[in-house]
């Protein structure tokens, strides 16, 4: 019986079209399935898409619409394909792909000062007096800084501002504006002061003295700023408590103006009082001189060695953090202008007797930041008026870094800091170009420091080669000093004395 479903002889070839129902059945079961297929492929694009977020999401935070099913032939349209409520994105920018996430401007990074403070408009009130030679950018800097002092410790009055390249002329205005002779022991010490950079710029009845010469040009703007801030912040001692002359104890005076002009500048940016306080408290460590023993500016040499300005910031930074703050430092001058003594008007503003704040210092200052060159003299220094030779010795080799001063890269890290100690003779006596005149140091050595009074410290590259080496003090009239300390191994490493 023969079927209806006989295969073809090999040797017949298939008909491309044929005819009959069983045919046609075959045809439209390919085409539903290809239907089939292309919708199931279309759905699953559809689906990832949709999955993904990608088709819903732009940078302009806009929703795309959602697809839809594509229509059939019929009148009728397929239902519209959307993605299930939970998946639902908000019309807004992915945060990550956008730049609006970062500041416009970043904030400053210590311990880099921003370079320049905000010019400000010249004070009223203020004269300011330059000779030819002062070039405009230093008189722009000088104009801003008394500003700044201005703005912050308010009116004082009537100011004149000299600022003089010319060493002679300063003189003679500070000794004719102090009713002194050009030749009085007081003008003669004032002009000491100057060359000996123990003095850029001073204050006193009223004025601002500064002389703009080649060091003050080479410093820092921020550092000329602040000295400025300083020796405004002495005029607004004068203003708060009524008179000029003795308004309180060296160290109080100085230290407060030290510590209120870095306290502007870190306001502006310009400063940061962490690193104001790791320098002075390296600028402490070879002062002998109690904070007891400078109260009066009589002696020369107890200026001379920065005590007042280093010691009397630290001693002011404890009296702002523990007996009233910047209230209580205001009022010590504000209770002098009611008649009371400065002794009275410590006790009345800080709530501490001065003897019983110096006991608590002293104490302090023996746990944190003790002298390397031996213990703290309770008398005020002298200075022996015969000269006698010189001595120096090693004291210790510090970390790298631990020495570091602001302002002088190389003597950060990864120079090492070697302390020596001398004796027999004031360092304060020689000026800078003296010192560096003087002392002979070894090879190796980047830089050097003093550390307050008869304290230097030497920075020695690491590379510099291990051994022995030789450091002098050689002075003009033929005395002279020297000791020896080892580099490069362990034996230069001396434990600190309590």
């Amino acid at each position: 019986m023969a079927s209806n479903h006989t295969a073809p002889l090999p040797t017949s070839p298939p008909e491309p079209f044929q005819t009959g129902t069983g045919k046609c059945l075959t045809v439209a079961c390919i085409v539903v399935t290809f239907t089939l297929l292309v919708c199931a492929c279309l759905a699953l694009v559809l689906a990832g898409a949709l999955g993904s977020g990608y088709v819903r999401i732009t940078l302009g935070a806009t929703a795309t619409p959602p697809l839809t099913a594509t229509p059939t032939s019929t009148d009728t349209p397929t239902p519209t394909v959307t993605a299930p409520p939970t998946a639902t994105l908000p019309p807004t920018t992915i945060p990550t792909r956008t730049i609006t996430r970062f500041p416009t401007t970043l904030p400053t990074r210590a311990p880099t000062p921003s370079p320049t403070p905000t010019f400000l408009l010249t004070p009223t009130g203020v004269t300011f007096k330059f000779d030819d030679s002062v070039a405009q950018s230093e008189r722009d800097l000088i104009q801003n800084g008394v500003a700044l002092g201005r703005r912050s410790f308010g009116d004082v009055g009537p100011v004149t501002v000299f600022a003089y390249t010319d060493l002679n002329t300063l003189i003679t205005e500070m000794a004719r504006n102090n009713r002194l002779s050009i030749e009085s022991d007081r003008s003669k010490d004032l002009r000491r002061r100057f060359e000996n950079y123990t003095w850029s710029a001073a204050a006193s009845s009223g004025a601002i003295w500064l002389w703009v010469s080649d060091r003050w040009k080479t410093r820092p703007r921020e550092a000329k700023t602040r000295a400025l801030i300083h020796e405004y912040f002495h005029l607004a001692q004068d203003a708060r408590a009524g008179r000029v002359g003795s308004k309180g104890p060296l160290w109080l005076i100085e230290g407060a103006a030290e510590f209120e002009s870095y306290r502007v500048m870190a306001n502006l940016g310009q400063a940061h009082l962490s690193q104001a306080r790791s320098d002075k408290i390296i600028q402490t460590r070879g002062l002998l001189n109690s904070l007891s023993s400078m109260e009066q500016l009589t002696t020369a040499e107890v200026e001379d060695t920065g005590a007042p300005y280093s010691l009397g910031y630290l001693a002011v930074e404890r009296l702002i953090a523990d007996y009233g703050g910047e209230r209580a430092l205001l009022q010590f001058w504000d209770e002098q202008s009611k008649g009371a003594t400065w002794q009275s008007a410590f006790q009345s503003a800080f709530g501490i007797s001065l003897s019983n704040f110096y006991a608590k210092f002293e104490a302090y200052r023996r746990e944190q930041f003790p002298p390397y060159c031996g213990a703290v003299q309770t008398a005020r220094a002298t200075v022996s008026p015969t000269p006698t030779a010189p001595s120096i010795r090693f004291d210790r080799r510090h970390p790298p870094g631990a020495l570091a001063l602001s302002g002088d890269p190389l003597s950060a890290s990864p120079n090492i800091p070697y302390t020596f100690c001398v004796s027999g003779f004031p360092l304060t006596a020689l000026t800078e170009d003296q010192k560096r005149t003087s002392y002979k140091t070894p090879t190796g050595v980047q830089t050097w420091h003093s550390c307050g009074g008869n304290c230097i410290i030497l920075y020695m590259h690491p590379s510099a080669s291990p051994g022995e080496y030789t450091f002098s003090i050689e002075l003009s009239d033929g005395r002279r000093a020297e000791t020896v300390f080892q580099h490069g191994n362990n034996s230069s490493t001396v434990t600190p004395r309590p």
